[in-house]
């Protein structure tokens, strides 16, 4: 949901974790999959968002194995903003332009400051919980809350090759690798201790990083860019060598946690919202483009209803604006 929403310049969330029920639907990773909405209007996103993520859709805790969920629908706002210095700035120094004023705005209408936040080097110098003494450890320990304990690849696979002569069934590079059929490695006595150590580290994540308050649901919310920074990234692959281009889902090495991996490991509701657009030159098309600057706002597990509210305010405020359908997003 993210990084499609990204790359297409319009409004598009991964929400807390348990917000919708995934019965019947192939999992991922069942103990974190989450279910999302597309929208180009930020009113009509937040207004079918409230209606369907109701409690009687809540995933079950057995599936999540975190608490159940409490989703307030307030504006109780966060009070800080917590610029990532490990996740920005933006790449291009042109769509940073745009995310400084984004973000001027909402600390004006919200009346919050602006903290500069290391997520990277703040898990590896504090993390610690009674089953992880660190970020490396609890890592690895929910490492088998992984596609292979629920067993779809091996169904996949063997269903597959009886309906067509024995073949491998056509997936990603990654997944046909990684060799679903012969994994059988995760127990379910591994899952759920995995389950108990990812509720560990959701819980020390929302008592250091963000929490609530008497004031706020989300004491801070947490500014990254899961897409390009405000680059084209090329379909053809050699087109994303020359400069001010970017390839999708590039990881930094000093990046401890993943931006992509952020709110799957701690539960979190991380929304992509556009927030502008800026030009270059197509080396497709020849000619002068425009690709959407977005940003993604994180809020601390439930308290996506009072993120949808805030995004409404910036709406009202003409912060942020209905996308275009066509070749740019405004």
């Amino acid at each position: 949901m993210r990084r499609p929403a990204a790359v297409a310049g319009v409004y598009g969330q991964r929400p807390s974790q348990g917000l919708m029920t995934l019965e019947g639907v192939v999992p991922l990773t069942a103990a974190q999959d989450t279910a999302g909405v597309f929208s180009r209007n930020p009113y009509k996103w937040s207004k079918f968002s409230k209606l369907w993520y109701t409690p009687e859709l809540f995933e079950s805790t057995n599936i999540t194995g975190l608490s159940p969920l409490q989703v307030p629908d307030t504006n109780a706002f966060p009070k800080r903003i917590l610029y990532t210095v490990d996740y920005l700035p933006l790449n291009n120094s042109a769509a940073e332009v745009i995310l400084q004023d984004f973000i001027l705005n909402m600390s004006r209408i919200f009346d919050m400051t602006v903290d500069r936040f290391n997520m990277s080097q703040t898990v590896l110098a504090n993390f610690t919980t009674p089953l992880a003494s660190n970020y490396s450890t609890f890592s690895r320990g929910t490492s088998g809350l992984s596609s292979t304990y629920e067993g779809y690849g091996r169904r996949m696979v063997t269903e597959y090759g009886a309906l067509h002569d024995g073949r491998y069934p056509p997936v990603d590079p990654q997944w046909r690798t990684q060799g679903w059929e012969k994994n059988t490695t995760v127990t379910t006595a591994a899952y759920n201790t995995a389950l108990e150590t990812k509720r560990s580290g959701v819980e020390w994540y929302e008592q250091n990083v963000q929490y609530s308050t008497p004031e706020s649901c989300s004491e801070s919310i947490l500014l990254h860019d899961i897409g390009t920074g405000g680059f084209p990234s090329y379909r053809e692959e050699n087109l994303n060598i020359y400069p001010n281009t970017s390839f999708l889902a590039a990881n930094y090495p000093y990046n401890t946690v993943t931006r992509a991996g952020l709110c799957p490991q701690f539960g979190c509701a991380d929304f992509t919202v556009p927030i502008g657009q800026v030009p270059y030159w197509s080396n497709v098309t020849f000619h002068e483009e425009f690709v959407p600057v977005t940003i993604n706002m994180v809020v601390k597990r439930g308290c996506d209803f009072v993120l949808m509210n805030m995004i409404e305010k910036l709406a009202d405020e003409g912060v942020l604006k209905t996308v275009k359908t066509g070749r740019t997003p405004y």
